[in-house]
């Protein structure tokens, strides 16, 4: 019989009820049949060869691919001879049939072969290509990362040599006696292995709270703390950052710049966050005359030779006469309309007595005090206070 042009390979895809798969190819035995579910061969005795269809037991699930293949043997099991009649034109054309058939096999294998070395090649180039353009991407980066590294590199030894300039021109204006001196650049001056730019950075990172964190540490309030137990000069907070005191007040001892850079510093109850060291004051407790220079207050110990005082008359002085005790009636000649200021000269803690360095412009007011002035400033700059209104 001839040989129709076939390939011997078919695909189904199950649909979870089918169970005949009909061949598109000729094939008369179950043995030279590869049958596969999902690229996995059948059980044995799952399915059987029934005109010319593969017939399962039971449908393949739905969704499984089912893969049916001829594989002719390379064998010839008819052995031809001149006296038993077997040299018949059936038993010949099946032998030719079996030929072609194995023919189409390998014609077919060889087409998937072809295929998958061409998928092969093709996604190779497509890796290739890839690769080179990563790589040629990679290069462009670099050199244009080497473009500004110079650049930078360029700028840097310029601004040095300006630098160095600078510092030579002053050296020379300091040894010479210049009045334009301006001082040495802090990239130029040394302490131990540190410019004192450096120390400068690091004397600002001293600034800021987050520099005292411990990380047992649950809120805000242990750093600012330790912040405050060095009597900083400066506190630097972090830009824009929220920062929770509740009710500490930070209260500060010494000249302090707080640079906010608009933090928020939150803050509840009667606390008010950041506040300078209380002022010392005493109370005046025996009159001093006009022109007088020893002023008797409630705790003399309060005070030491040389602090600069404010003779406060008190808020409540009445500045009117008074008919009934115009021995000590009060006016603005007498005790002026807010004090007076005055130095220690001495101190007396026996009888609490202050001795002033200047008399008396105007006579005291029983009302009084004594408050010490301090040279210390407190500048509170850019950020807020949010209160909780408790």
């Amino acid at each position: 019989m001839t040989v129709s042009v076939q390939t011997p390979y078919i695909e189904y895809t199950s649909n979870g009820t089918t169970t005949n798969f009909p061949l598109t190819f000729d094939s008369d035995n179950s043995e030279n049949l590869i049958v596969s579910l999902d690229g996995n061969e059948a059980p044995v005795g799952s399915w059987s060869l029934i005109a010319n269809s593969v017939v399962f037991n039971i449908a393949p699930q739905n969704g499984v691919k089912v893969s049916i293949q001829r594989n002719t043997p390379f064998e010839r099991s008819t052995d031809y001879q001149s006296y038993d009649n077997s040299f018949r034109p059936a038993a010949v054309n099946k032998d030719f049939d079996l030929v072609w058939w194995k023919l189409q096999e390998l014609g077919y294998r060889d087409q998937v072969i072809w295929s998958a070395l061409i998928k092969e090649i093709e996604d190779r180039q497509i890796a290739d290509q890839d690769i080179l353009d990563f790589v040629n991407a990679e290069i462009a980066a670099a050199e244009l990362d080497y473009i500004a590294r110079d650049l930078v590199l360029e700028n840097d030894y310029i601004a040095r040599d300006n630098d160095l300039k600078f510092y030579i021109d002053q050296l020379i204006k300091l040894v010479t006696g210049d009045p334009t001196f301006e001082g040495i650049t802090t990239d130029f001056v040394l302490q131990d292995d540190k410019t004192q730019r450096e120390i400068n950075d690091l004397v600002s990172l001293k600034s800021t709270p987050e520099y005292y964190r411990l990380a047992s540490d649950v809120d805000d309030i242990p750093m600012f703390q330790r912040l405050i137990a060095t009597n900083p000069s400066k506190i630097i907070l972090q830009p824009n950052k929220i920062y929770d005191l509740k009710t500490y007040t930070a209260v500060l001892q010494n000249s302090c710049v707080i640079e906010g850079n608009n933090a928020i510093v939150k803050v509840s109850g009667t606390n008010v966050g950041f506040t300078p060291k209380q002022m010392i004051r005493s109370k005046i407790t025996t009159l001093a005359a006009k022109g007088a220079f020893d002023v008797f207050v409630t705790d003399a110990s309060l005070f030491n030779v040389g602090d600069k005082l404010h003779i406060y008359i008190g808020a409540d002085t009445t500045l009117a006469a008074d008919p009934y005790y115009e021995a000590i009636q009060y006016d603005e000649s007498d005790v002026g309309y807010s004090g007076q200021l005055n130095v220690v000269a001495a101190v007396d803690t026996s009888t609490n007595k202050i001795t002033l360095k200047n008399k008396l412009l105007y006579k005291t007011s029983d009302k009084g005090y004594l408050q010490k002035i301090y040279d210390d400033k407190f500048i509170f700059k850019d950020f807020s206070l949010q209160h909780d209104g408790l």
